[in-house]
């Protein structure tokens, strides 16, 4: 359950991609359709392989949706998903444990990575027109060392640290259009293989290690960056955010966060599952953070009638927000304001619902 669980915070990263401001209910768009394409899939030994695959969606009410998915096996499995609070960013769930993160491109074309249960990773890039020649974005060359410049980490029991950092980084070794393969190199020098992808615009970086943990980040201007790791068995620190440049030359400046702390109330919500679920089972959302230190925070959340801790972070722009629940609930979230909206994803990685709340 834990390569579900864990590969759903990459969604929170496609939000900070794209999100300048919250979008209104009025321009979700219609993604009803058959969307075909092709994809690439790696691994951490580096191997890659090619794939063909299509989603039918129908079902869609407001931002959920339902529909199947076809890939190299030729067997459908039924998909669920929710449109992002930026209307273009995209979650997707099927059956067998894959999920898919992604992004819609204008109305006709989706680019999105997938986290496997075998933690391989890889690019898809569908149409739902097959006959559109579109190009795709200049992905930007990042081979070579990128050292860790700052280490931010929250633990279980509150303890938060932000250090200067004098060791570790991410080795990217090979490069394969979109695919990544290289090795993360923890400061205390512990090394593990890494794999993974260049998600939407193409600077937007979902990753598994060996360490295992998922490493979610972003290239910010080419020449520094961020990156998250969450452990996949929820060990301490419970959160870490490493801050890096390209071979360390570049100063990375501190975004300027708002305060998250105080009570957030739901005020709409919309569910969707794989198999059917009652939803009478589903409080209100009350989102309590009581701990905000530099861009990491802590607190509690429910929605169920039973609240469950917290541990979250901020991405680079200051306002997209990737938490995880103590218990296995991901709350993905954007603020604006006094207003949050986003997506709880349950423990058992079957059902999301996304909610909009106020402070």
């Amino acid at each position: 359950m834990n390569h579900i669980v864990m590969s759903i915070l990459a969604f929170a990263l496609v939000l900070s991609v794209c999100i300048p401001t919250l979008a209104s209910g009025a321009d979700i768009q219609n993604i009803t359709g058959t969307w075909t394409g092709e994809g690439e899939i790696t691994n951490c030994d580096g191997i890659i392989t090619p794939s063909v695959l299509s989603y039918t969606l129908f079902n869609q009410s407001s931002r959920v949706f339902e529909g199947h998915c076809e890939d190299n096996t030729g067997f459908p499995k039924s998909i669920i998903g929710c449109i992002g609070p930026d209307n273009r960013s995209v979650l997707m769930l099927s059956e067998g444990g894959v999920l898919r993160i992604g992004s819609f491109l204008g109305s006709e074309e989706l680019i999105s990575a997938t986290v496997h249960p075998d933690k391989n990773v890889s690019i898809e890039r569908l149409f739902r027109n097959p006959t559109l020649n579109i190009p795709d974005y200049k992905i930007e060359d990042i081979t070579g060392w990128w050292p860790f410049l700052t280490t931010e980490s929250l633990g279980k029991n509150g303890l938060y640290m932000n250090v200067t950092q004098d060791g570790g980084g991410i080795a990217v070794i090979n490069q394969s259009g979109r695919l990544l393969n290289g090795t993360l190199v923890l400061p205390d020098r512990n090394e593990y293989a890494l794999s993974g992808c260049l998600s939407g615009d193409g600077m937007t970086i979902v990753a598994h290690t060996t360490k295992p943990s998922l490493i979610l980040g972003r290239i910010i201007d080419g020449n520094t960056g961020i990156l998250h790791e969450l452990p996949d068995d929820m060990s301490d620190p419970a959160v870490r955010t490493w801050r890096f440049s390209r071979d360390g030359q570049y100063a990375i400046p501190e975004p300027d966060l708002p305060d998250l702390t105080g009570i957030w109330n739901s005020t709409e919500s919309e569910y969707t599952g794989i198999t059917p679920a009652d939803e009478s089972e589903y409080q209100p959302v009350i989102l309590s953070i009581d701990t905000h230190e530099g861009s990491l925070f802590s607190g509690d959340i429910d929605y169920t009638g039973e609240y469950e801790r917290i541990w979250g972070a901020f991405s680079d722009d200051g306002r997209s927000l990737l938490m995880k629940g103590e218990g296995g609930a991901i709350i993905l979230g954007y603020l604006q304001e006094d207003e949050m909206k986003g997506v709880i994803i349950r423990h058992d990685g079957q059902s999301l619902i996304f909610f909009s709340a106020m402070r």
